[in-house]
């Protein structure tokens, strides 16, 4: 029984957190992929070499005949299960690291688990089965290698393998998760003691990921040269449903198409709901901020200080996704992602700066408890952020008042 015990305080807080995301898991799931996504399960590399593909590859391997709609399933809920394992074990590490002083950190953590931009968001019944699952996974496993391997040359080479993985399930990888890579090579450099050795390597990394994305964007292409010849490939291996707009502007329509078909027919659509999201979103993003201001307030070296800023400024490498896409409001999850995992990794590399503007949070946060826990029931209240369905019921009445001061 001792032993059990001191097993089990080794990893209560990943087991705390681990059933609590399966919980909220479960209880939100919906029984089917969206099939907008069956597509990029079924296509694979037989097809050719080009993004998209990778995931279909490796439900090929699982499922190399026939692959049903239950099977689809239960791959995505197996791999929502390892991302929320994955998450549970690094920010477990987190709050182990400051176990005497964690209240600030379990503040932090509540807050993002609360917020409409939990891992949850990732299964709603627009969401489930989006390719966001598996860059997320790849992300935090590349953080994971950049925090923990020491040898230059092994980390840098498992980072440009497992984004060019990523790159390969989704070009969008580029723009949503690979700048959380970035800054945290680019603390690295900060830290390291051959700097000259870890910014030649890990500079030249980055260069051949964004080569490579490169490369797909402007040479890769699928073999099947028409919308009937990937419907009929994809009728012979799986029973599921498909939508026929998804082969079309996925893998055969130009930028052109998708601005004008999506981006400005939405636009009107998009603004006045984004607008109204973003207010319901305004207390956690004014939580984000205290912190971040409180870690830039206390800070005396202007190196870190310029550090702060590049983290910040890498949300920036979503705009392209914002002026081309339209589900604008899973881009908003993106960035309050980055933004928790920004924070994450500072503590984890023991930033004192990070320390301080969290511990002054908690001292914030008990000095009002009522008012952040009345902060937690708003935020869980609401829908998590999906691709189109924005915020229901009232969220749809207030937009309907902003619409009367917008065009269109």
């Amino acid at each position: 029984m001792t032993r059990l015990k001191e097993l089990f305080r080794k990893i209560d807080y990943e087991f705390y957190l681990f059933a609590f995301l399966m919980l909220d898991l479960v209880a939100r799931c919906p029984l089917e992929v969206n099939p907008w996504m069956t597509p990029n399960y079924i296509l694979n590399f037989d097809q050719g070499f080009s993004t998209r593909l990778l995931i279909g590859s490796v439900v090929k391997f699982f499922f190399p005949d026939f692959v049903t709609g239950r099977q689809l399933f239960q791959f995505v809920f197996v791999a929502l299960t390892l991302l929320n394992l994955l998450v549970a074990v690094l920010c477990g590490r987190v709050l182990r690291m400051y176990r005497n002083e964690t209240r600030g950190v379990i503040y932090v953590l509540m807050a993002y688990l609360a917020s409409p931009a939990a891992l949850t968001y990732l299964v709603t019944q627009e969401n489930m089965g989006r390719l966001e699952i598996y860059l997320l996974i790849l992300t935090l496993v590349q953080i994971v290698v950049l925090l923990r391997v020491k040898n230059v040359f092994v980390k840098y080479a498992l980072v440009l393998l497992l984004s060019g993985a990523c790159c390969m399930i989704h070009q969008i990888y580029i723009f949503m998760f690979f700048p959380l890579v970035f800054v945290c090579g680019v603390y690295n450099v900060f830290e390291a003691k051959n700097k000259k050795k870890e910014l030649i390597v890990g500079g030249l990394v980055f260069v051949l990921i964004g080569a490579f994305f490169l490369y797909l964007q402007l040479f890769s292409s699928i073999n099947l040269n028409s919308i009937s010849a990937v419907k009929a490939y994809i009728e012979t291996r799986t029973d599921y449903a498909y939508l026929d707009d998804n082969i079309y502007y996925e893998y055969f329509a130009q930028l052109k198409e998708h601005w004008t078909n999506f981006w400005i027919r939405d636009l009107t659509y998009n603004l006045r709901h984004t607008v109204v999201t973003l207010i319901f979103l305004l207390p956690l993003f004014g939580f984000i901020v205290s912190i971040w201001k409180k870690a830039y307030r206390c800070c005396k070296e202007k190196r870190i200080k310029w550090m702060f800023t590049l983290m910040q400024l890498s949300n920036l490498a979503m705009l392209p996704v914002w002026l081309i896409m339209v589900d604008w409001e899973r881009y908003i999850a993106v960035h309050i992602i980055l933004e928790f995992g920004m924070i994450l990794i500072l503590l984890y590399k023991r930033n004192s700066y990070m320390i301080t503007a969290v511990k002054q949070t908690a001292a914030g946060v008990e000095k009002h408890m009522f008012l952040y826990l009345l902060f937690l029931l708003f935020l869980f209240t609401l829908d998590k952020l999906d691709a189109r369905c924005y915020q229901p019921y009232i969220v749809d009445y207030l937009a309907n008042i902003v619409k009367m001061f917008l065009p269109g």
